[in-house]
């Protein structure tokens, strides 16, 4: 029967198979074919073990990888071969079909050293020495269907090496795969797109709106996150089976990465920020004037600037988007800062001028449609903060005699004396009036 069994594989089984494997250049269809080849045979080996041939249990199994070890010694070369090759092919479809040649970034050196200068000069010189930005029409270069086809081509190659590779060999094998898996979908196509979004947004205070971009990217890779999460969990309890070192070492390249895209989208979200905060900068500077707050005659009816409700409108629009593009507690997180820039913003805006009472009056107005854009942020210590900065507003047009109480308002009781004589002294009466002189 063992003898019989021996004749059967070495002769008809095995001109089927070399029959049927002839042929690699189609690397998908051999190696299709050597898995499903290799799975039946096995297959039928475990049939025929029941009857118990000679004294070597292995005996037909070891039988097995005789007559396909002409495939087997050099499967894991072809395999991880076409899985590179298969991970190019659809990353350069994905960016074929948007008209898009990849660049090749330089990371460090003069083009960051050329970006935090000019951050510094800002607004303050005409001069631009920063990297050239550009948006690509807002395109972000993250595709679902692009991480759930490499993450399917990767999980039939795991697949088919678990089979094929030998267990002493199985730890390193799908740890090479591993790492293409993680190369095409973290580096070349997630951390990629983070750096394309990261280069979108300007550094100096931009002329037009702007800022969003970044948000958009780390919405979308707020989604492809779980990717290396999943590209982990395919992997790692083959790994964990065999109790090999590769396991962690696996892991912690997985955490390395996620590490760096979630800091690439920390930078983004703060360069996204400060380009909105910067386009409110600049067009407060732009449209507002000194002589608006000492106004001849007094205004009647007087409705919000077209400035002030495109300031408003704008903020209102970040809002929304940042409520879409984000999850969890990182939606506070970032309207928390961005609400804080705001307040900054509008706090330092305020002391560049000098009010009449009248002036008074017309900046209490303005701050109150900054008061119900502070609103939509829906954090009470946002809200708080611009309570108290309406409160310093009122400073400016209280008659002198009532000034000292109502510098003992709740709301201002517990402020820095610096920062209420600070406000006071925006007054165009403040020297007329001897108003610092009530706070020594």
């Amino acid at each position: 029967m063992c003898k019989f069994v021996c004749n059967i594989y070495n002769g008809k089984l095995q001109e089927y198979i070399q029959s049927n494997l002839s042929d690699r250049n189609d690397p998908e269809k051999y190696l299709k074919t050597l898995y499903e080849l290799y799975s039946k045979t096995m297959q039928l080996s475990a049939d025929l073990s029941k009857f118990k041939m000679g004294s070597d249990p292995a005996f037909l199994k070891k039988l097995t990888r005789q007559i396909f070890s002409k495939h087997l010694d050099p499967y894991l070369s072809i395999e991880t071969h076409y899985l590179k090759d298969k991970c190019t092919s659809v990353l350069n479809r994905y960016y074929d079909s948007r008209n898009h040649h990849k660049r090749q970034f330089q990371f460090g050196g003069i083009n960051d050293l050329r970006r935090d200068l000019q951050a510094r000069l800002g607004g303050r010189s005409n001069i631009n020495i920063a990297p050239t930005v550009e948006n690509f029409g807002g395109e972000t270069f993250l595709s679902e269907e692009v991480a759930i086809n490499l993450l399917q081509e990767s999980k039939l190659a795991f697949q088919r090496c678990q089979l094929l590779s030998k267990p002493t060999e199985l730890p390193k094998s799908v740890a090479q795969l591993f790492e293409i898996l993680l190369n095409s979908l973290c580096i070349e196509h997630m951390h990629y797109a983070l750096e394309i979004g990261l280069r979108a947004i300007p550094v100096s205070d931009p002329k037009a709106e702007t800022g969003d971009l970044l948000l958009r990217h780390g919405a979308t890779v707020q989604l492809h996150l779980p990717a290396p999460r999943e590209a982990v969990s395919t992997t790692a309890w083959l790994l964990y089976s065999c109790r090999h070192q590769s396991t962690a070492m696996c892991l912690q390249k997985k955490r390395d990465l996620t590490e760096q895209m979630e800091i690439k989208m920390d930078t983004g979200l703060d360069r996204s920020l400060a380009a909105v905060i910067g386009w409110v900068r600049g067009l407060l500077l732009a449209e507002q004037k000194k002589t608006d707050f000492k106004p001849e005659v007094e205004g009647r009816h007087r409705r919000p600037p077209r400035w002030l409700v495109k300031v408003v409108k704008y903020l209102t629009k970040c809002i929304d988007k940042i409520r879409d593009s984000l999850d969890g507690t990182n939606v506070d997180a970032v309207l928390l800062e961005l609400g804080m820039r705001f307040h900054r913003t509008i706090y330092e805006h305020i002391q560049t001028f000098q009010y009449s009472t009248v002036g008074g009056m017309i900046l209490i107005c303005d701050h109150n449609e900054y008061r119900k854009c502070a609103k939509q942020f829906k954090i009470p210590a946002l809200d708080k903060m611009f309570d108290v900065l309406h409160a310093l507003c009122n400073l400016l047009v209280v008659a002198p005699e009532n000034l000292k109480d109502v510098c003992r308002d709740d709301q201002l009781a517990s402020l820095d004396r610096s920062v209420l004589v600070n406000f006071v002294q925006l007054r165009s009466d403040c020297k007329v009036h001897k108003l610092v002189n009530q706070f020594r």
